[in-house]
């Protein structure tokens, strides 16, 4: 089972609430990425997570295709 930690903006998703810096593990974190194929480029294995600290233009741009530009700090 992987570890990932969020790099987008807060995200509500109907079922789950995503908030950046935090760490998900999980059966229903695994379930989630595959129901939001977006989601598993916001969710950042742990062990990559140093490499792609520093590029949060890209991932903000992500999460608001996600949500259509309703996300928050």
């Amino acid at each position: 089972m992987k570890t990932y930690i969020y790099v987008g903006k807060k995200l509500d998703l109907p079922e789950f609430l995503f908030v950046r810096g935090t760490v998900y593990f999980g059966e229903e974190i695994e379930k989630l990425i595959e129901k939001y194929p977006l989601l598993g480029r916001l969710l950042i294995p742990v062990e990559e997570y140093p490499k792609i600290n520093k590029d949060y233009q890209y991932f903000n741009s992500i999460v608001d295709e996600l949500v259509g530009g309703r996300n928050e700090l």
